[in-house]
């Protein structure tokens, strides 16, 4: 990978058995030059304080609820490791107040000036600002995008920003219509996401 021109590698384990990570995250990062993002899926802050320290690891992509996720940001600060929210704002208007360096956002791909307008209203300290993007934008699009399913919802966000060509997903997934995506499409418009 690094002679491919990778920047980073997410890494992904699918045990639960917090030794085990640790082990494996460990042998990772002893096999590259490369900086490493963690996937966390129910892990104790005790594990993610000493993934923290291990070498390359630069942070993780964060599933759990607010408080575990502001426990996460605390317990590694001081490594200068960063605890990713996993894709909301609403999170990161706390977890960005707390040391949290950044996030993955649902908008980004598809509407790179609003995930920018949040960020930056952050970074200026103009909090009420940042939470009505949330309330503005964030909010209603999770309501459409959780009845199409994931990652449906986020191909055909895709599709209807003409990034993609189709919103066809590969079998045995379910391609969403375009009866269901209307309403994305609809609310795309009246946000002037899409013309």
């Amino acid at each position: 990978m690094e002679d491919s021109g990778v920047d980073a590698v997410s890494v992904h384990l699918y045990t639960q058995n917090e030794e085990e990570i640790y082990r494996a995250l460990s042998q990772v990062s002893d096999k590259t030059r490369l900086p490493l993002l963690a996937y966390e899926s129910k892990w104790s802050v005790g594990l993610v304080k000493r993934v923290a320290q291990i070498p390359r690891f630069v942070g993780m992509k964060c599933h759990a609820e607010l408080y575990r996720y502001y426990d996460f940001i605390r317990s590694t600060k001081e490594h200068g490791f960063g605890v990713l929210s996993a894709g909301q704002m609403k999170h990161f208007l706390f977890g960005y107040l707390i040391g949290s360096p950044a996030y993955l956002c649902p908008l980004a791909p598809f509407a790179p000036e609003v995930a920018l307008r949040f960020y930056q209203s952050l970074t200026k300290g103009d909090i009420l600002a940042a939470r009505q993007v949330v309330f503005d934008y964030e909010e209603p699009l999770l309501k459409h995008t959780g009845l199409l399913g994931y990652p449906h919802a986020y191909k055909s966000a895709l599709y209807l920003t003409g990034h993609f060509k189709t919103n066809l997903m590969r079998h045995p997934k379910h391609t969403n219509t375009m009866q269901e995506i209307e309403p994305l499409r609809k609310f795309f418009k009246q946000k002037e996401i899409v013309e």
